[in-house]
């Protein structure tokens, strides 16, 4: 077997670690952070939390501890309060 360590291998960007072995798919990671933070799930508010997750400044593959935090601290800050849930 011969490994070739020049090249590295990419971090999967299309998912969110919640622990070493599970992860959710994006579009469920944007959905689950919505309904936590009381946000109305919509499509204005999932296009600016991927907005907000495409200027993260950490390398792939993401925890989703460390993309919560950046969320709530830049999310109002970078694309403006969204619309609370009604619940």
């Amino acid at each position: 077997m011969d490994l070739d360590f020049a090249t590295p291998l990419s971090a999967p960007t299309d998912r969110v670690y919640v622990s070493w072995s599970e992860c959710l798919e994006l579009t469920d990671y944007v959905d689950q952070y919505l309904v936590s933070r009381r946000y109305v799930v919509s499509s204005h508010s999932r296009s600016a939390i991927l907005e907000c997750m495409a200027s993260y400044p950490g390398k792939a593959p993401y925890r989703k501890a460390d993309m919560d935090f950046y969320l709530d601290a830049n999310v109002t800050r970078k694309v403006g309060a969204l619309p609370p849930s009604k619940r």
